[in-house]
């Protein structure tokens, strides 16, 4: 099941690759690891960024919000009508998010603040898939230039139900879309 998983990602992964535009600016991984290699490495540095998710669900979201004052909160960032955008955007699964719009976080959030949003959820990495994200400071260029960008999530996509990711502009589709 498991060599099943991986080859379905790695054929995906590659399949994603070949389609992508030259706008998706993909950071290399490991240049020693061999394509099935790869796609585990990738699993596990998802799953890994996965279980130390702040949020996973709605009810975790709502009660984090609760919880948290607002300059304690990445979210409180964004505009009330941009927040409330990205929330309604979110979906998630018994595994944690499974897609988010990127539109709201691009226009109004600089890299590093971006990134705060994403770690909530676990899926920081996909600022990587945000290269047109406003860059402004020594901070903000450091988190780009140290992103790999992993070929689990993509760009462009939706999670439309489990495991089917359908075309949809600015938003990402997550690899728990696969869950």
């Amino acid at each position: 099941m498991k060599v099943n998983r991986i080859l379905f990602c790695f054929a995906l992964s590659a399949t994603a690759a070949s389609a992508a535009s030259s706008s998706d600016e993909r950071k290399a991984l490991p240049s020693d690891l061999p394509g099935p290699e790869v796609v585990e490495y990738q699993l596990e540095h998802a799953r890994a960024s996965l279980s130390g998710a702040k949020i996973k669900s709605l009810a975790d979201l709502y009660a984090y919000e609760s919880s948290n004052p607002s300059e304690a909160n990445p979210l409180t960032k964004l505009s009330a009508s941009g927040r409330q955008r990205f929330i309604e955007s979110l979906t998630f699964n018994d595994s944690g998010i499974t897609g988010f719009s990127i539109s709201d976080l691009r226009s109004e959030l600089s890299v590093e603040q971006i990134y705060d949003v994403l770690a909530l959820f676990g899926v920081q990495d996909d600022i990587g898939l945000i290269p047109e994200a406003r860059s402004t400071t020594s901070r903000d260029r450091a988190i780009q230039q140290g992103s790999v960008r992993l070929p689990m999530d993509y760009r462009n996509y939706k999670c439309a139900s489990r495991a089917s990711c359908r075309r949809e502009f600015d938003h990402i589709c997550t690899s728990n879309c696969f869950e």
